[in-house]
């Protein structure tokens, strides 16, 4: 890693498709609850209200973003309804936690989702004692990814060094402005079939590394650590 990421890093984590694989489908059951949402509080057709929440989505960060913006959703009710999802398939990942606890720096979930759906996740993979914070769409008024205002609260918040911490995230827009604020920065691409791809050379010239396989690379820096 030429000393790039190390344990004594702080690291902001991403939650869905960050830390537990994208096949599980655990955010596909989230995207069909949103469009279940818009359909039935704004009156209109399935067919529709998808294509309205991918044009919030696109246009504002989030759908909950537009929502709120455009059609006045409270915000609560939107959160609690499409985080209420089976994650029966989600199994506990005790080799993760190790790898966190072994990780000296903070430890801080970072999401455009609810604390409640954070928590839930963490728990059903049994990582929740090894994480040190959670800094949710509450925390920065609703406001999400990618907008530089939640990245400048999470650093405030947990009085964070962005010289010294890392972001990981499995969507590339979200690491630009953690890139532009001196953050170092992880792409999660969980259909790779490459471990480990420097990406100094790409169209996301923001993203210094990408990864298959989070508690694989975990490892990678705590045994680099320990030589």
């Amino acid at each position: 890693m030429n000393k790039l990421f190390t344990k004594k890093n702080n690291w902001l984590l991403d939650l869905d498709n960050t830390l537990y694989p994208s096949n599980i489908n655990l955010f596909e059951q989230i995207d069909e609850k949103m469009k279940e949402f818009i359909s039935s509080h704004l009156r209109i057709s399935e067919k529709n209200a998808f294509i309205l929440q991918k044009k919030y989505y696109l246009e504002y960060g989030t759908t909950l973003r537009g929502l709120m913006i455009n059609d006045k959703i409270e915000p609560e009710s939107f959160l609690n309804f499409v985080h209420d999802i089976d994650i029966t398939l989600l199994a506990s990942n005790p080799k993760l936690s190790n790898e966190l606890d072994a990780i000296e720096g903070k430890k801080i979930i970072f999401t455009n989702g609810s604390s409640g759906h954070a928590e839930r996740i963490l728990n059903k993979l049994s990582i929740k004692n090894a994480i040190d914070g959670i800094f949710d769409i509450r925390m920065s008024n609703y406001i999400p990814k990618p907008n530089k205002i939640p990245y400048l609260n999470v650093i405030a918040n947990f009085n964070l060094d962005p010289s010294n911490t890392v972001m990981v995230d499995d969507i590339p827009t979200n690491l630009k402005m953690a890139k532009e604020l001196g953050i170092k920065t992880i792409l999660i691409d969980n259909s790779s079939e490459n471990e480990l791809v420097f990406m100094s050379n790409n169209k996301y010239p923001y993203i210094d590394l990408k990864i298959n396989n989070l508690t694989k690379f975990l490892n990678i820096i705590n045994n680099e650590e320990t030589k």
